[in-house]
């Protein structure tokens, strides 16, 4: 099988598996009680915690541990929005936002009387600063905008954000699932006050993340129950996915610089070819994209049934941009091995595109995303006999 679709989640890296395996059956005390057994636990927790909060330049008493980017997101907007409906109810987001803040602030409108600003983006998805400034108002309290798209791959401009924001005496949220681990993040450089991450984007296992949260914010509790996270988010921590996300957060940042490098280099060597080949592709390629754009919704859906592509999993689903709710239609293809590998797959897709598209099949833009991924076919050569 050749997996394509690392947006969505990754593998869980064996050195991050290795380090949880012990605290299944060995250290598997509770951390909050007061044996022996349960300070192995509590000890792993604060270790979690300062591996993540070195990274992005952070103080560990600033890192909650979360289920996930969808649990910190939702923290970060209903608990701010509950924190500060004395100083004002409006909040400023963004059109292209995961689900997880879309719908968080389709709630607040709909529930607790909130005023959401949507703002548009730009043709390469970036953030209009000058927009931004335009839509704060006196009621302001929050913006909230992601660091890294995972559709389109776009990366806003979060160090001018957070002036903005800073300036007018905002509070910053971003969701930096896609990015946190795949780009240097530092919270102060950045005027990032909250921050919301999940670990089965980064080869960490799944159901663990954490909300950043500088210290002063006013956020109240989201989870009530216990004295857990310093009292601000109650349940039991799942101390092997904090110990794992710890692990794949030392594995990402040892390897951050080599693959960013690795990454560019292949993404320019499979546009270059792509290109060259395909002469009368429309050109969508420009300075801000990580991601390779071609024509129609429907040509994936062909592409399974028309080229013996031999076990690829890629993304089917869909998120948001259409006539009825106005948010991005699109699919990722991500991949990574060497530069001929990759970029077969990618012109064999391309060319199954262009067909659809000189049939008149002009629809949505489908992504194909070049990033890690992990692949098992056994060359570029043999993958070009099958699929070129």
């Amino acid at each position: 099988m050749i997996y394509l679709d690392n947006a969505a989640t990754t593998k869980t890296a064996p050195e991050v598996v290795e380090a949880m395996l012990p605290y299944f059956s060995e250290y598997y005390g509770n951390p909050s009680s007061i044996y022996a057994i349960a300070g192995k636990s509590k000890e792993a927790i604060t270790k979690g915690r300062e591996q993540i909060a070195e990274v992005l330049g952070a103080k560990k008493e600033e890192i909650y541990f979360t289920a996930g980017g969808s649990e910190s997101d939702n923290w970060a907007l209903k608990a701010t929005f509950e924190a500060y409906k004395a100083k004002g109810n409006h909040i400023i987001t963004t059109k292209i936002e995961h689900h997880a803040i879309l719908h968080t602030c389709e709630y607040l409108e709909k529930e607790r009387g909130a005023k959401i600003t949507y703002l548009d983006v730009d043709e390469n998805g970036i953030v209009k600063l000058d927009e931004l400034e335009k839509a704060i108002t006196p009621e302001t309290i929050l913006i909230s905008v992601m660091f890294a798209n995972n559709e389109i791959g776009s990366i806003q401009p979060i160090k001018e954000i957070g002036a903005i924001a800073k300036e007018h005496g905002i509070l910053f949220h971003t969701d930096a699932v896609q990015a946190f681990g795949q780009v240097p993040i530092n919270v102060d450089e950045l005027g990032i006050d909250m921050l919301s991450s999940s670990g089965h984007k980064l080869n960490g296992p799944k159901g663990i993340g954490f909300l950043y949260i500088r210290k002063g914010v006013k956020i109240r509790s989201f989870v009530h129950g216990g004295a857990q996270e310093r009292k601000r988010r109650a349940g039991t921590e799942n101390v092997p996915g904090i110990v794992g996300y710890g692990k794949a957060v030392e594995l990402a940042m040892a390897s951050m610089e080599q693959r960013m490098k690795h990454e560019t280099e292949l993404r320019d060597y499979a546009i270059a070819r792509i290109e060259n080949e395909i002469k009368t592709m429309p050109n969508y390629f420009d300075e801000y994209d990580t991601t390779v754009h071609f024509i129609s919704e429907e040509e994936l859906k062909r592409d399974h049934s028309g080229i013996p592509h031999g076990g690829f999993v890629i993304r089917t689903g869909k998120t948001g941009w259409n006539d009825e709710n106005g948010h991005v239609i699109e699919y990722s293809l991500k991949l990574d091995s060497n530069p001929e590998f990759t970029s077969c797959v990618i012109v064999a897709y391309a060319r199954a595109a262009y067909r659809l598209y000189k049939e008149g099949q002009t629809g949505c833009k489908t992504v194909f995303d070049i990033a890690p991924a992990y692949l098992s076919a056994k060359d570029g050569a043999e993958l070009r006999k099958t699929l070129l």
